[in-house]
Formats: structure tokens, sequence, C-alpha cells
């Protein structure tokens, strides 16, 4: 959750970011959804984030901002970052998916 969070701001379109629309963080009793408005960045598919894929930063002065409070490391690690911590943790790696917007969702076993 605390690696979501940043790259979730991070990632979200500056068109979007200025409109009223809302991230949204749902904690359910099986998984945690979050979602943005906007979708990926042009170029970049569902299918390129299993994979090494470039870093597309969308908003360089908020990940400016994230790197001197130590939120992130550096560009373009936060997915393999997610899906390291689902090893860590035993929980299965997130998903992603494009639903009007930008989800990625946490599963876990009960």
């Amino acid at each position: 959750m605390i690696r979501i969070c940043p790259i979730s701001l991070l990632s979200r379109s500056m068109s979007i970011f200025l409109s009223s629309s809302n991230t949204e963080v749902r904690i359910y009793d099986d998984r945690l959804s979050v979602w943005n408005p906007g979708g990926l960045p042009l170029g970049l598919t569902l299918e390129d984030l299993y994979k090494p894929h470039p870093s597309i930063l969308r908003n360089k002065g908020i990940g400016g901002v994230f790197y001197d409070m130590g939120l992130i490391e550096q560009w373009g690690s936060g997915i393999d970052k997610m899906r390291n911590a689902c090893l860590r943790a035993g929980i299965p790696k997130p998903k992603f998916e494009e639903d009007n917007g930008f989800r990625v969702i946490f599963r876990k076993d009960i």
C-alpha cells in the first residue's frame, strides 16, 4: 500500500489531475483495489507492465518531491517492487486493468 499511493499520483495524467476525478482506494475482504482516472500513457500496454518497459513519468515535479522525501528511490521501479513485495508477503502478484482509467488489484487468499 505504501508503494502504490505515490505511484498512483506519479502516473496520473495532469489533465485528469486538474479535473474533479479522484484516485480511489477500495478495501474488500479479499482484495485491495486502487483506481486512477486516465489510463496508461500512450504507447504503453497492459502487457508491457509484465515485462521490462520504459518508465513514463507524467508528473516530474511531484516525482522530485517524492524522491527527496524517500517515498520513491528511482523512476520506473515501482511495478517490479510491487510484484516483489507481493511475492515476499505470499500473496498473488498484482493484477492490472484498464477500465475507464487504470486499476491495480492486490488479492489475498482467504
